[in-house]
């Protein structure tokens, strides 16, 4: 009797030893979260690496890469953003990346205007030459960069193309303002803005003045088809 006890014993405590080996020294992988694995396929692998998305009670999201820009592993902006408007339907509510911006495909002018609110670089557009140009001049999309990131390669791309000059042309972290003023001759094309159409830009005949008030960055035509510049590659 004793002997049966003991081999039980035994059995029992080998059992709970491979349970522990099991557990803690090869512990099984994470089930990934649900909305990463269903909207991650449009980001490469090692972008995927280390991304958490937090959703709080009001449905709202928090995008972590894991202390890096998902660009800055491979991803391009265009596959961050539909990465984010995935989660987007996917919650029905809207994403906050952690430590960066989040810039869509906007005139270079909203976004100034933005900046004039909160800590980092602000912009500062010349008003000498084509305003109408240099306000409705494309920038973004850009995910996840600070920024000072965000302008310095965006300087960087257009002062290389003839368009702007940025001052300074080199843009070091914790610049306190970036100057921009467009070229003589920038070799920029207009192009129609995707989404849905804007209120139309037309006149009120009887006051002769707008109907709808936009802003200088807002260029929209009499259909409601809203446009931005682009700066052409060098």
């Amino acid at each position: 009797m004793r002997f049966t006890t003991a081999i039980v014993l035994v059995v029992v405590v080998l059992a709970a030893l491979y349970a522990v080996w099991i557990f803690v020294v090869t512990p099984p992988k994470p089930t990934p979260d649900p909305i990463i694995a269903n909207c991650a396929a449009v980001l490469p692998q090692n972008a995927r690496l280390g991304t958490k998305v937090a959703i709080d009670k009001d449905n709202n999201a928090t995008l972590d890469f894991g202390g890096e820009s998902a660009q800055s592993v491979g991803a391009s902006p265009e596959a961050i953003a539909a990465f984010i408007a995935c989660i987007e339907k996917a919650i029905k509510g809207k994403v906050l990346v952690k430590d960066g911006v989040r810039l869509p495909l906007e005139p270079i002018g909203q976004v100034a205007d933005r900046w004039k609110a909160g800590e980092g670089v602000k912009l500062r557009l010349s008003s000498g030459g084509n305003s109408e140009v240099l306000q409705n001049l494309r920038i973004g999309p850009a995910i996840g960069l600070s920024r000072e990131d965000v302008i310095r390669e965006w300087c960087m791309q257009n002062q290389q193309a003839g368009c702007i000059r940025c001052d300074p042309s080199a843009v070091p972290d914790g610049i306190p303002e970036v100057l921009i003023g467009l070229m003589p001759n920038a070799p920029v094309k207009k192009i129609a803005m995707d989404g849905d159409p804007w209120p139309k830009n037309v006149t009120d005949p009887q006051t002769g003045k707008p109907v709808n008030d936009f802003k200088s960055f807002e260029l929209i035509d009499e259909n409601g088809v809203r446009y931005y510049y682009e700066c052409a590659k060098p």
